[in-house]
């Protein structure tokens, strides 16, 4: 490249410009080479694009693309003399440079580093120094500039994950890029009509009437409970940063239900009561308690005592 001179200004243009115009790029023109004689390549590939921008030429094409060589940017140089080729090809004034482009095209495609990026998930997103590359797949293929790069991957539900890796000129490197699911929790709201409801979450209680909390990313149980109500439950998947709203509309037991009837109850009471008189009649007669037996004998005991 030492060898390599900036082209010189020429007279052709795609399409005539005013006077004015082409006045305009010839002085940008001008003040680039000067800047680049000077090795101020910065600076001087700004006036060589504002210059194309108003009169595209291949002189000025090519002396972007030497530029950007000079820069370190050998993926936009190897573009801008692909161009080049295309705006030059039939022009004899050219066909010097067009021999040079060809050794700048193998020194641009020989000084790409070559990324081979294994992703996962395949959809995530992948972004080199903040610009997208286009794709999906758990493989990538990045041709890159030499230098510092910092390759970003990101995906909704998932930590976005960033590698920054230096390149040398040419360098061939693979490299792993994953990205974990999110573990933020999720919010929950539950509430009930019964403010005496017990609510619990995988069995563990948490509030009674109403809850509001945070639940773990993945799958719970939310069973609400309250004597003489039907007991609730509903099984849920919840995400990262998910707002979950639960409505536990808790319904009375029927009172047509066998456990429930007060008929049943009463009945029982007046079997054990009527056993309790009969037994204990006669146990109060004879003077003697009977031994303890339980349940029913400390009734009866009860009783006799009268």
């Amino acid at each position: 490249m030492a060898g390599t001179a900036v082209a010189q200004e020429t007279q052709e243009t795609a399409e005539a410009p005013t006077p004015a115009e082409t006045e305009e790029a010839r002085e940008l023109f001008r003040r680039g080479v000067a800047l680049s004689r000077e090795e101020r390549w910065g600076e001087a590939i700004e006036y060589f694009r504002r210059s194309a921008a108003i009169t595209p030429r291949p002189s000025t094409t090519f002396n972007i693309a030497l530029a950007l060589l000079r820069l370190g940017q050998p993926n936009e140089a190897k573009a801008m003399l692909t161009l080049y080729l295309t705006q030059s090809e039939g022009q004899a004034r050219e066909a010097n440079r067009r021999a040079q482009s060809a050794e700048l095209m193998e020194l641009a495609e020989s000084s790409i580093a070559v990324l081979t990026l294994e992703v996962s998930p395949p959809e995530t997103e992948v972004r080199v120094d903040g610009v997208l590359f286009e794709g999906t797949g758990s493989t990538r293929i990045l041709s890159l500039d030499p230098g510092v790069r910092v390759i970003r991957g990101t995906l909704e539900g998932f930590t976005a994950n960033t590698l920054e890796l230096s390149f040398l000129e040419g360098a061939r490197i693979t490299e792993s890029l994953i990205l974990t699911a999110r573990t933020d929790p999720a919010r929950i709201r539950v509430t009930t009509n019964v403010t005496s409801a017990i609510i619990r979450i995988d069995d563990m209680e948490v509030g009674q009437g109403s809850f509001i909390g945070e639940l773990e990313p993945g799958n719970h149980r939310i069973d609400v409970q309250a004597p003489g109500y039907e007991p609730f439950r509903r099984d849920l998947e919840v995400s990262a940063l998910e707002r979950v709203n639960v409505t536990a509309s808790l319904s009375r037991i029927e009172s047509g239900s066998a456990w429930t009837s007060p008929w049943l109850w009463v009945a029982v009471g007046v079997v054990v009561l009527g056993a309790g008189v009969g037994v204990g009649a006669g146990v109060a007669s004879s003077g003697t308690a009977p031994a303890y037996g339980g349940t029913t004998g400390v009734v009866l005991q009860g009783l006799s005592g009268r």
